[in-house]
Parts: structure tokens; C-alpha cells; sequence
């Protein structure tokens, strides 16, 4: 965009001087604004300009045509937010939550699409990429301590610039870039529950001529590294009792084995980020990139809510809870049918990631150009094991291993032509992923139950390989003003899938045989899907200051195989992708010499084929599988607004409404379910409301104050709520901040920060996720559900120094 922008501005009489400062603020890399506009920001306390990527190039997010949410470093800072999950509260329409069975992994839910199953073969309904490359899938994707620059929530399908897999949305994670200045800076937190968490990062610049390159040498451009290295460790949240104290008296000598846990919900994790920048030229940089976070913890804390038939209530009743507990028992027994292990949440992710850019000189056709290749594998180990029950025998545990790769190229083109009128993004995508995973499923292995105990062990390796090519253009009628702009873009899809399903019955000792040919007991089911996704949008620019747009787009998530069924009938028979057709009205404006910004959008969705779980008639209800059973309609609406109410205090108020309903929804056994599923872990209604105030600068430093508050409406936990044990009230949380910043010291170098929070003040606990197996074994039964965090209160320190 860059040297025609500016052919533009020159050409525009009547563009104003701050729309100048904002095509000099793309122009210039690194920069938040141009100078003009900082100093107009200074003098008149306007807000500041946010850039964002959710088009693949930086554009100001007030004159971006997409509802897009974004988190600038300082907004992270400000809130204690240091991983994805931290966003959560702060984003309307969007809920992320743990997954069950470990704190690995989470689900992302943005106006009412969501997967609930956390299994690898399953596609997320949300894409999450981390510097322009896509995470595979929910299971053991933990983005934390990573060294962030600024998180982008893309509201709505993004189906031609991203592909598969982004239905609902995409979360989009960018670290920092490393610069040419010699600098550390230390982050040291200590929290209630005994956290330490402590941060460093390295910036050293390597080679160059000047400055503080270790090696003054010009002739090879210059290299510049950055390295962040980070660990915290914390105990449980929930405390595991002796079984033989919780149990009831008359069975105390009938549990296994221990757990081998003293608490659950603990963190115990390390992480290494590192980033190498080589720029040979000023028109050539390549981008290295390697991660790496290790974790050793337990898993999730599940808590009995309800039991069900004639001996399970007199047998589990003692362990039953209706709020967070502070002590459960737990209790892992029998794994195969026979070993113990105990419980644990364990995970090793390794990435390398290459991108290399290239500025074209200025061509006559094609304009200005710029050329990026992103590069990118990636490695995860998981393993998990969880006590489901929540008590002391051994009546429902689970666990998983996980062994996953990917590898994805991306290349890809973005060009500025006619004078600025014509901005362009086209490229090509390939994508290759394989995994393994085990999931042991025992039941009723406790010496209770005499010998009618029983494992299943869901076994299955797969493959997916997918093929994209993308264009999309930005053309600005010369009318006007130059203040219309009409966008088209399309990407074609085409993707392929293949997974080996072999189930095991440990307690029969034998296989349950998939009746599918090839290898006996083993289905090797494939199937090849492919998909046209469009996007058509009219922008009108009224002002420098107000814009509103309509666009109408689509999106598609992948199909798949239904890996964890027991019925081998299924094993072959795939799911189809599903697809959605979405309309969004916006408006954006800034107003009051920018001291109060109001953003709005409204959004419709008709989903066809989507992806459900529905009762197995294979198994007489007992089971589920996944279906293209059903299809609905979403719709709602997103405001945000933001004011400089005077110099120093700013607050943020935002509302999310989201209205799904199915119009059409088949159960093979139940038939007609339409009105009675819901959406899961999607709220009605949501609200956040912030503010800050910051002090006139004091000679020994700069005092803020923060303070956020959130509330969501209720929200289930499957589309086949039970009761009260598969949703939640409405709840509310409340946090704070007092941060001390640009403290001299006057026997070191360098500046301190320091910031004491709480979150949660008022200890509000709210279930975060259950399931019911009501009934499920003869009569018998459970269900369960688990809580989200505690207060947490605590200090953290952050020393920086540049030279």
C-alpha cells in the first residue's frame, strides 16, 4: 500500500490531514501512528490507533470492514492477560473455556459456533493462528508467556483469506519482532496459592553496521534475535483427600489404589520462545521463529453433582457437591484393565516456523508488491489422565495420549495499484497433518462393583491434507471522494482425509471388530471434500471519522469420521463439511476529536449440514455419533465503545447478543428434537464494563488504577442439557489492578513497574463445564461438573533496561 498511498494522498485534495497520518503510520513499520498524529493525540487526548492483520495487511481498525477485536501490548499488560484464555472476559461474543480432562487445551466459542468434542480428528469451528500460522486443532494448544506484540479477534466467517476451520472466526496471536536495540526486561509475579511466574526476555542484535550490534559488520544486513524464556508454577486450586477418610466407613478398604496427586488444578510449565531476523536488504527479511512449552501439572478438578439408581446414591451420595469444593477425592485406578497410573495433564509442543518477504520494485501493471512465504511445522506430545467421578472409587476415569504433526506452506501476494484505488491479496495454502491418539475409557473398576467393570479403548490414527488458492481486492471508486470501496474475494478448497479406527474392549480382552474391509478389526475409511468460499462488501467511508459497511461472505468446516463410536457400522460413514452463509451490517466512528469511539455490528447466519452429535439407533440410543443432522440460523449484535472521558481516564463498555435457534434438527432415534436442543457455551447476552485512571506523573513515578467488571448470561454445556448439571447461571466477576510505573532506581539501571491484582474479587464460583451419565449403566449413574478459578490475587514486578 505503502509508495501508491502516498501517490494517492498527493492526487486527493480532499483528504484531511489525519487520513495522511494514517497511511504514513502503514507506511512506517513498527509505529503505531505517524508523529502528527501522536502529537494531535497528546494535545487533544484522542484515542489511540489501533492496526490491525485480519486482512493479511496492516489496516487502522476503524476503517477495517469486519467486526474485529484487538488487544495492543499495553491492553495485555493493563489486564494481566498473558495467554488466549485471558481474553475471554473482555470480548463480546466470544467464550473460551478449558477442555475437559486437562489444562492443555480450550474451545473457542464466537456467536454461537463451537466443537465440543475435544478429539484430534474433530476440525475446530474457530481457526487460532500464532504469527500467520494455523493451530491444527483445541487439544494441547496452550499460547502462554509467549512475548506478545497483540491478540485479533476476527468475528464471523472468514472463508476466503483463511479456510477451513473458521466458521465462527479466527483468534490471530502476534509476537514481538525483535529490534536493533540492546534490552532485557524481567517480569517476577508471586501469587496467593504460592504462584511464581517469572518472565525474561532478550533482545541482542547480532550484526549490523552501527549501533548495537555485537558484530559491527554492514556488508550482510543486519540480524537482530529475541528471546523469551518463561516458567510458573502454582499449586492446586483443589486438594485430593485421603480415600480412605472421604470414603464412607463400611467400604473404606474397597478403593485403589491413590491418584499419586496431592492437588488438582495445578501449573507447573515452562516455555521458550525464540525469534531471529535477518535483513539483507531493505527489501528482503526473513523471520525464524522457534517454540517450545513443556507441562507436568494435574488435571482438571471434576466434582460430583448428582448421582442416579439404587446403590450408587448410597455408595457415592458422601462425595456429592453443589459449589467449588476445596477438597475432593480422586482416585485413578485400573488403565488397560489392569495397571494403575496416576492422574497427570502432561505436554510437549515444539514449532519452527520460516517466513521470508520480499518489496517488489514498483511494476507498471501490478503496482507495488510484496511477496511472503510462511513455512511452518510443529510437534505436540499430550498426556492426560483425569478422575471423572470425583470421588474416592473408581467408577468413571479417562484418559489420553496425543502424538501430532503438521507442516504448512503458505505463499502469498499483496499489491497496491491504480494510484491506491486497487489493494489486492491472493496466495496458495498447503496443509498436511497426522496424529495417533488413545483414549481409555474405564468404567466401574472399582472391587466394588464385583467384576462388572469394563474398558474401552478408542485407538485411531488419521491424516488430512488440504490444497487452497485465495484471491481478494479492495477497489475504491473515484467518486466522491474516493470514500466507496467494493470488495470481492474467493478461495477454492480441496482436502482430503483417511483414519485408521481400531477399538478395543480390555475387560473382554478382544476387539470390537469393525466389520470394514482391509486389515481385520481395522477401518481405513477416506473421503476427498472440496469448497468454493466467496465474500462481496460495499465500504463507505462518510468521514474521516465514520464508516459503516455490508457484507455477505461464507465459510466451511472440514468434514471428518466418527473416530470414537462403538459401533463399527460407523466407522466408514463420514460427516460432511458444514457450511455457512453470513450477513453483517457495521458502523464505526470516532467522535468529540476522538475522545469517544462507538463501534456496531449486527450479523445473520444460515447454517446448513452442521456438525452434531445425535443418538446412535446402531446401539439403541446408548452411544452418540456425529451427523450432518441439522441446520439454523444465528443472528446478533456487537457494540463497543470506548471514551477519553478527560486527560487520564479512560472506560470501556461492550455488549454481545447472540439468538441462535435450530429451524430444522433429525435425531435418528429421538426424531424431531428441534426445539428442545440448544447451543452450547453460548450466552444470550454478555457485558463487559472497564476503566482506568492515570495520575499526573509524580517525580518518582506514573500511579494507574484498573478495574474491570463482566457478565454473561446462562449458558449449557451440551446441545442436550441435563437439569442444572449441564448449564450455569448467569455469573459476573470483578478484577482490579493498581500498577506503579517508571520508577528510576537509584542503585541499578533501568526502570521499574510493579502492579498488584486480583481477580475474581469476590470469589464468585461458577461451573465452567459438566456432563450427565444419568442412568447410563442400568439405572445407575452420575454427573459431574467442573469449576473455573478462584480469587487470585498477587504482585508482579517487571524490570526493563535498553542500552
Amino acid at each position: 500500500m505503502s509508495r501508491s498511498a502516498l501517490r494517492r494522498v498527493e492526487r486527493g485534495s480532499k483528504v484531511r490531514p489525519i487520513a495522511i497520518a494514517l497511511l504514513v503510520a502503514v507506511i512506517a513499520p513498527g509505529t503505531a501512528a505517524s508523529e502528527d498524529e501522536d502529537e494531535e493525540a497528546a494535545l487533544d487526548g484522542g484515542l489511540e490507533t489501533l492496526l490491525v492483520t485480519a486482512e493479511k495487511t496492516e489496516k487502522d481498525l476503524q476503517k477495517t470492514g469486519g467486526s474485529v477485536a484487538m488487544f495492543s501490548e499495553t491492553m495485555l499488560d493493563d489486564r494481566g492477560i498473558v495467554d488466549v484464555k485471558g481474553i475471554s472476559d473482555y470480548v463480546p461474543n466470544l467464550k473460551i473455556h478449558t477442555n475437559p480432562g486437562g489444562n492443555t487445551g480450550f474451545a473457542i466459542n464466537i456467536r454461537g459456533a463451537i466443537k465440543g468434542d475435544p478429539i484430534i480428528s474433530r476440525e475446530p469451528v474457530v481457526g487460532l493462528y500464532v504469527d500467520d500460522v494455523y493451530m491444527s486443532n483445541m487439544v494441547g494448544v496452550l499460547i502462554d508467556y509467549l512475548d506478545l506484540e497483540a491478540i485479533e479477534v476476527l468475528r464471523g466467517p472468514q472463508g476466503t483469506l483463511y479456510g477451513r476451520n473458521t466458521n465462527g472466526g479466527a483468534v490471530k496471536v502476534r509476537t514481538k519482532a525483535p529490534s536493533d536495540v540492546l534490552s532485557v526486561r524481567n517480569d517476577f509475579s508471586y501469587g496467593n496459592f504460592d504462584l511464581f511466574d517469572e518472565r525474561t526476555v532478550w533482545n541482542v542484535p547480532v550484526l549490523g553496521e552501527g549501533g548495537d550490534a555485537l558484530i559491527p559488520f554492514g556488508g550482510l544486513g543486519h540480524v537482530n534475535t529475541r528471546t523469551t524464556f518463561a516458567y510458573r508454577n502454582r499449586d492446586g486450586f483443589v486438594d485430593v483427600a485421603d480415600n480412605l477418610t472421604v470414603a464412607p466407613t463400611a467400604f473404606a478398604g474397597t478403593t485403589a489404589p491413590g491418584s499419586g496427586a496431592t492437588n488438582l488444578d495445578d501449573v507447573d510449565r515452562w516455555a521458550l520462545h525464540h525469534r531471529t531476523q535477518w535483513v539483507p536488504t531493505d527489501r528482503l527479511t526473513f523471520d525464524y521463529i522457534y517454540d517450545r512449552t513443556h507441562v507436568d501439572e494435574e488435571p482438571t478438578a471434576y466434582q460430583l453433582s448428582a448421582v442416579s439408581g439404587a446403590g450408587t446414591p448410597f455408595l457415592l451420595s458422601p462425595f456429592l457437591t453443589s459449589r467449588r469444593a476445596e477438597v475432593v477425592a480422586a482416585n485413578y485406578g485400573a488403565f488397560d484393565g489392569a495397571n494403575p497410573r496416576p492422574l497427570e495433564s502432561k505436554l510437549d509442543i515444539q514449532g519452527h516456523a520460516l517466513t521470508g518477504t520480499l518489496e517488489l520494485p514498483t511494476l507498471p501493471v501490478v503496482g507495488d508488491v510484496t511477496v511472503k512465504s510462511i513455512s511452518a511445522y510443529r510437534t505436540k506430545e499430550n498426556d492426560e489422565a483425569a478422575d471423572i467421578d470425583g470421588t474416592g472409587f473408581q467408577f468413571f476415569e479417562s484418559g489420553i495420549k496425543v502424538d501430532h504433526e503438521q507442516f504448512s506452506q503458505e505463499l502469498q501476494v499483496n499489491g497496491d495499484t491504480a494510484q491506491g484505488l486497487f489493494q489486492y491479496v491472493a496466495g496458495f495454502y498447503y496443509f498436511n497433518e497426522n496424529g495417533r491418539a488413545i483414549n481409555d475409557q474405564d468404567f466401574l473398576q472399582d472391587p466394588f462393583f464385583a467384576g462388572s467393570g469394563f474398558t474401552v479403548d478408542f485407538l485411531h490414527k488419521f491424516e488430512k491434507e488440504s490444497f487452497a488458492g485465495y484471491a481478494q481486492g479492495d477497489l475504491t471508486l473515484p467518486v466522491w471522494g474516493d470514500r466507496i470501496t467494493l470488495s470481492g474475494g474467493v478461495r477454492y478448497t480441496n482436502e482430503d482425509v483417511e483414519i485408521d479406527v481400531l477399538n478395543v474392549n480390555s475387560a473382554a480382552g478382544t476387539l470390537i471388530d469393525t466389520g470394514i474391509g482391509g486389515t481385520p478389526n481395522v477401518a481405513k475409511p477416506k473421503d476427498t471434500w472440496d469448497n468454493w468460499s466467496w465474500l462481496a462488501r460495499v465500504q463507505v467511508q462518510f468521514t474521516d471519522d465514520l464508516m459503516a459497511y455490508y457484507k455477505a461472505n461464507t465459510g466451511f468446516l472440514a468434514g471428518g469420521f466418527n473416530a470414537r463410536n462403538v459401533n463399527p457400522a460407523n466407522f466408514g460413514t463420514p460427516y460432511s463439511p458444514e457450511k455457512l452463509l453470513s450477513h453483517e451490517l457495521g458502523f464505526r466512528g470516532d467522535f468529540f476529536r476522538r475522545r469517544v469511539r462507538l463501534n456496531a455490528t449486527w450479523f445473520y447466519y444460515d447454517y446448513e449440514d452442521i456438525q452434531v452429535s445425535v443418538f446412535d439407533p446402531g446401539t439403541g440410543g446408548a452411544t452418540t455419533l456425529v451427523q450432518n443432522a441439522a441446520e439454523a440460523r444465528i443472528w446478533g449484535a456487537e457494540i463497543d465503545v470506548l471514551a477519553q472521558v478527560f486527560d487520564g481516564a479512560e472506560v470501556q463498555a461492550s455488549y454481545g447478543y447472540t439468538h441462535p435457534e435450530y429451524r430444522n434438527f433429525i435425531d435418528p432415534v429421538l426424531g424431531d428434537v428441534t426445539n428442545v436442543r440448544g447451543f452450547a457455551q453460548t450466552p444470550e447476552h454478555s457485558v463487559t464494563v472497564g476503566g482506568s485512571y492515570t495520575l499526573p506523573a509524580f517525580s518518582w513515578g506514573t500511579v494507574m488504577a484498573r478495574v474491570d467488571w463482566s457478565w454473561s448470561d446462562e449458558v449449557i454445556f451440551s446441545d442436550t442439557p441435563s437439569a442444572a448439571i449441564d448449564q450455569t447461571k448467569p455469573f459476573w466477576t470483578l478484577n482490579a489492578m493498581l500498577q506503579v510505573s517508571d520508577i528510576e532506581l537509584p542503585c541499578a539501571t533501568g526502570r521499574l513497574r510493579t502492579m498488584a491484582w486480583m481477580r475474581n474479587i469476590t470469589d464468585e464460583d461458577y461451573k465452567e463445564f459438566g456432563f450427565s451419565l444419568l442412568g447410563a449403566f442400568g439405572g445407575e449413574g452420575i454427573a459431574v461438573n467442573t469449576y473455573t478459578d478462584p480469587r487470585t490475587y498477587g504482585l508482579t514486578l517487571v524490570w526493563e533496561w535498553e542500552k
